[in-house]
């Protein structure tokens, strides 16, 4: 048994034992479980003290790869290595790497930003190129959104940092939102802008204060159009408040006979006699 823990083996200028690898691969599996428990016993400990989800998920995730960093510091002892060599070797290895993996690195890099900043946390509801959800976890390449579907889909972290992303969990208990309509040449536009403020003020979700308003955008081609806007707390049911807002100014201008103008084309025919 020590014979075979003693035998060695070399890969290039790397000189090894069969004991310091077995060394090296129980550090690793210690470290891991002793990061886990500290990890675990971490989380549960800045929830007892109330703080913040998203904030004890942040503190929790930096935590863990600074110690995942400082076990294998540790356990590449075992393997006796010239760590100077070592880290030559490796740093220019990782450039080449680097060079083909430039998007990994960034996502990476952007994990770490979004731990560090906390713009973006665990809990929060944003809205990325139209796709509202929950972030239900940050990882270091990725984040998982949940959709209001109940869908997961996976973000890559660059995206939550480098492109507008609309952070719902950030406002303060009120946003605006609008809604737009075209009504047809010929209408009462006094009538249209007090039928909107109605309907907008007869949906459950849309709050009274501030008021809901009417601006008349344009005469268009076709249409005149208007444009509703209407403040809310509920952003999480924006489209449904939406969809309910649609339904009852399509059954409050037919009441009223206000007619939804849609694109129109006159066509003459000319004859050569």
């Amino acid at each position: 048994m020590k014979d075979l823990l003693n035998h060695s083996f070399e890969f290039g200028k790397l000189h090894l034992t069969f004991g310091s690898v077995v060394l090296f691969t129980i550090s690793l599996i210690i470290s891991w479980i002793v990061v886990k428990l500290l990890t675990k016993l971490l989380y549960k400990t800045l929830n007892s003290r109330n703080v913040d989800s998203g904030k004890a998920f942040a503190i929790t995730r930096i935590v863990k790869y600074l110690l995942y960093v400082i076990f294998f510091g540790i356990s590449l002892q075992f393997l006796h290595l010239n760590l100077q060599g070592f880290l030559l070797g490796a740093s220019a290895l990782l450039i080449g790497v680097g060079i083909g993996l430039q998007q990994i690195f960034y996502d990476l890099f952007s994990g770490l930003l979004m731990l560090f900043e906390r713009k973006v946390q665990v809990g929060d509801y944003i809205d990325i190129d139209g796709m509202v959800g929950r972030v239900d976890k940050i990882d270091m390449r990725t984040s998982v959104v949940r959709t209001m579907d109940n869908i997961s889909v996976i973000v890559p972290n660059s995206k939550l940092i480098s492109e507008n992303v609309i952070n719902w969990s950030h406002n303060r208990g009120l946003a605006r939102f609008s809604v737009m309509v075209g009504v047809a040449y010929g209408s009462d536009t006094e009538k249209v802008k007090e039928v909107l403020i109605a309907c907008a003020e007869n949906v459950e979700k849309i709050l009274n204060k501030p008021a809901p308003t009417v601006q008349f955008k344009t005469f268009a081609d076709s249409t005149l159009n208007f444009k509703l806007l209407f403040w809310s707390r509920h952003f999480k049911e924006i489209e449904s408040i939406k969809s309910d807002l649609h339904f009852s100014i399509d059954k409050e201008f037919r009441a009223n006979k206000i007619v939804i103008a849609f694109p129109q084309m006159d066509v003459h025919l000319k004859r050569d006699y």
